[in-house]
């Protein structure tokens, strides 16, 4: 959900971004634009949504899910 409507914020800009640390710097500016009440359902629903996956690809998930949560928890601008 983020991610496509951050994708479609960076590509309603009037200036694209030319190499990789302008994408990175512009999703950074998009994500602070974010409201909040947008960004907390998603986050709150995010063990339910992962369990039902888990529960019918297997445990490998439970591997994915730590790893993408811990890169979420530890990436996040402040």
């Amino acid at each position: 959900m983020c991610g496509m409507l951050l994708g479609r914020r960076i590509a309603a800009r009037l200036h694209h971004p030319e190499n990789t640390q302008q994408l990175k710097q512009m999703l950074i500016e998009e994500w602070a634009l974010l409201p909040q009440e947008m960004l907390h359902q998603p986050v709150l629903s995010m063990r339910r949504r992962s369990e039902a996956t888990i529960a019918v690809r297997g445990g490998a998930y439970t591997i994915l899910r730590n790893i993408c949560l811990l890169f979420f928890l530890l990436d996040r601008p402040s």
